[in-house]
C-alpha cells in the first residue's frame, strides 16, 4: 500500500512541476486560491517548498467567497499548515516570509489549543502576536492565556515573548464588588462571552475568570509566575482573599509586600531555551551583585534578539508592499 502511495504521489509531484511553467499568475488570483493553500492544507510539504521556490507567494490569501466555506473564516496557507500540526510545512512557510498574523483566529491560538511547544516556538520565533485578543469570548487581558493556564512551559513561553502581564493585574472592579451574575452559565469547557460590563461592553477580567470554582485552585501557580515577569502590582481583594487558600500563599504576598523604593524584587525571570523551544526558568530572586549582572545582561540579550526579530518582520513587510 505504501508503495503504491508513493507512486501516485511521485507522479502527482511530476505533473506539478510540468504545469507550474505554464501557471497564469492572473488566473490563480482570480480564482481567489493558490496551489499553495492546496499544497499546505494537503501536508505535502516537497510541493510547498517547490512551489515557494518557483515564486509562489507565501501571503496569497483566500478571496472572501472561499473564506466563506470555513467556519473559522481562514485565509492564509500558514493557518491550514498549523491546523494540521504541519511542523515542516510551517516552517517553510515562515522562511518564506508568511506572517502569522493574517487570520481572524490567530495561527498561535491553535498551536496553544494543541499544546504544541514547537508549533508555539515557530510562530513565536517569527513573530506571532502573543497579546492577541480573540474575538469569542472576549477578555480584558491577552487571551493566549487562557489555553496556557494548566501548562507552565506554555506559560512561561508567553511570557517570555512579552505577554501583556499587567493587563491580568488590572480589574476593573478593583476593589467595589464582583457580581455575581457573569458567571452564570459558565462550565469548565464553555465560558460565556457577556462577563464585565466595562463601557457598555462585556469583557471579562482575569480576576474574574481565575477564580471560578474550577480554575481557582491554579490561581497560585499561575499567579506567582506572572511576577517572575513583572516590577509592581496591586491585586483586587477578590484575587487576595482566593490567594490566601493557596499553598504558595505565603511566597506571593512575600513578593508582594517586599519593595524596593516602591518595587518589588520579583523581575524578569531568567530562561535559557532547549532545543524544542521549551524553556526552564530561574525561581530566585537576583540577591547578590552578580546575580543582578547577569540578569542585566540576559535582559539586554533578550532585547537585542526581539531588535533583530522586528527588523527582519518589517524588511518582510516592506517587499510585499
Amino acid at each position: 500500500m505504501f508503495m503504491v502511495l508513493r507512486f501516485f504521489f511521485f507522479q502527482f509531484f511530476r505533473a506539478l512541476k510540468n504545469l507550474v511553467p505554464v501557471t497564469n499568475f492572473d488566473a490563480i488570483k482570480e480564482s481567489g486560491i493558490s496551489p499553495v493553500h492546496s499544497a499546505a492544507a494537503g501536508a505535502h510539504p516537497q510541493c510547498l517548498e517547490f512551489l515557494l521556490k518557483s515564486g509562489f507567494d507565501a501571503n496569497f490569501m483566500l478571496d472572501q467567497r472561499v473564506r466563506k466555506g470555513y467556519d473559522d473564516h481562514r485565509k492564509s496557507a500558514l493557518y491550514f499548515a498549523v491546523s494540521n500540526g504541519d511542523i515542516c510545512s510551517t516552517q517553510l512557510l515562515l522562511n518564506a516570509g508568511a506572517l502569522p498574523n493574517q487570520d481572524p483566529i490567530n495561527c498561535l491560538q491553535i498551536a496553544l489549543r494543541m499544546g504544541n511547544y514547537e508549533l508555539m516556538n515557530l510562530l513565536l520565533r517569527h513573530g506571532a502576536n502573543v497579546n492577541y485578543f480573540c474575538r469569542v469570548n472576549t477578555t480584558h487581558f491577552p487571551s493566549a492565556l487562557q489555553y496556557a493556564l494548566k501548562d507552565e512551559v506554555m506559560l512561561r513561553m508567553l511570557m517570555n515573548y512579552g505577554y501583556d502581564v499587567h493587563r491580568c493585574f488590572d480589574c476593573p472592579r478593583g476593589n467595589s464588588s464582583h457580581s455575581q451574575y457573569v458567571t452564570d452559565g459558565w462550565t469548565s469547557t464553555v465560558i460565556k462571552d457577556t462577563m464585565v460590563s466595562i463601557s457598555g461592553g462585556f469583557i471579562c477580567c482575569f480576576t474574574t475568570m481565575i477564580t471560578l470554582s474550577w480554575l481557582k485552585h491554579l490561581s497560585g501557580k499561575v499567579v506567582r509566575v506572572m511576577l517572575d515577569y513583572v516590577d509592581h502590582v496591586n491585586i483586587c481583594w477578590k484575587l487576595e482573599a482566593v490567594l490566601k487558600e493557596q499553598e504558595l500563599w505565603p511566597d506571593i504576598n512575600s513578593i508582594l509586600n517586599t519593595t524596593v523604593a516602591g518595587k518589588n524584587k520579583s523581575t524578569y525571570c531568567l530562561v535559557k531555551k532547549k532545543s524544542f523551544g521549551d524553556y526552564s526558568t530561574c525561581k530566585k530572586f537576583c540577591k547578590t551583585e552578580q546575580q543582578k549582572e547577569y540578569k542585566i545582561s540576559a535582559l539586554a540579550v533578550r532585547l537585542d534578539y526581539i531588535s533583530t526579530k522586528f527588523t527582519k518582520q518589517r524588511q518582510v513587510i516592506s517587499e510585499i508592499t
